[in-house]
């Protein structure tokens, strides 16, 4: 589907090789936008303005909040772009301060981010939008750029990733020294992503807070998904596939992750590929992370 050859090369009691190449465009660096301010790992900006977040998923909204907050940024949130768009045309009709920058996640429910992008774009409105998503290949980049696009944040992103994105758009009002994490295997905050990272490790009640979230929103997700895939609304399976997958990486549910990331390919392109066994894994694992934050939120499910 990359377009690669696959070829083997087996000789009888020696053994089989199996190789392919695939050929990928390039990223042009030289396109984006250069940082206004050099960090060094141990510098943390501060910075003063507005930002517009456009993001559907609630855990992701909360841990995007929380960067931007440490670094002196106010949020507006939009929980998808139709929302997004009509916040940006409301205050260019009232005659508003507009935003300082604009986060675009790109798989959103009513009006997706390219859509909105778009639309923003078509307003003159001036203010520079960055897609924030996990999908960054080259052909991606293209994509956006396409829709309006400055660049792409990839997801999940460190600290420092964000703050050298947010350094290309609005100049700090001064740097602080970065702290350093007593988190395991984290010794300094340009190594912490946005999975239980720098926000939450150091942060008990932030992440008690995104544990109760995640089990509100994903007790009953398998049945939502179910019912969608039986009325063959597979582009909301797809995406409730895809918010799951992204949710239970931020809490370190690996396994469930990859069960509910093997899903969501299985609903790629509207098409639905899944399996007895695909679903079946994914209920086992999702009951037991909700078992898991049951009993360390006592929460009592009788």
């Amino acid at each position: 589907m990359m377009g690669g050859k696959l070829s083997v090369e087996s000789a009888p009691g020696i053994g089989s090789k199996f190789s392919f190449d695939l050929v990928f465009n390039t990223v042009e660096e030289e396109e984006e936008a250069a940082p206004k301010f050099i960090l060094s790992d141990s510098e943390k900006p501060v910075f003063e303005g507005e930002i517009l977040l456009c993001e559907d998923n609630v855990m992701n909204q909360q841990v995007i909040c929380e960067h931007l907050s440490r670094v002196g940024l106010k949020t507006v949130v939009a929980e998808n772009g139709e929302v997004g768009l009509n916040i940006v045309k409301n205050r260019i009709k009232k005659g508003e301060k507009l935003f300082d920058l604009i986060f675009m996640d790109i798989y959103m429910p009513v009006m997706d981010g390219l859509e909105a992008s778009a639309k923003i774009i078509e307003l003159n409105a001036g203010v520079p939008i960055v897609a924030m998503t996990a999908n960054v290949m080259a052909n991606d980049r293209d994509l956006y750029s396409l829709n309006g696009m400055h660049e792409c944040l990839g997801k999940p992103f460190t600290s420092h990733e964000l703050w050298g994105c947010l350094l290309k758009y609005l100049s700090p009002l001064n740097v602080e020294p970065a702290k350093v994490y007593s988190g395991a295997g984290k010794e300094s905050a340009h190594e912490n992503t946005m999975n239980l990272n720098d926000v939450l490790e150091d942060d008990k009640d932030f992440l008690k807070t995104l544990k109760f979230t995640f089990y509100k929103n994903n007790l009953n997700k398998f049945d939502e998904i179910i019912k969608l895939l039986e009325g063959n609304d597979i582009v909301n399976a797809h995406m409730a596939a895809h918010s799951l997958k992204s949710n239970a990486g931020q809490l370190r549910f690996t396994s469930l992750q990859s069960a509910a990331a093997d899903v969501e390919q299985k609903l790629k392109d509207g098409k639905n590929f899944t399996t007895v066994e695909s679903m079946k894994l994914l209920k086992t694992e999702l009951d037991l992370a909700v078992s898991q934050l049951a009993k360390e939120l006592s929460i009592d499910n009788s």
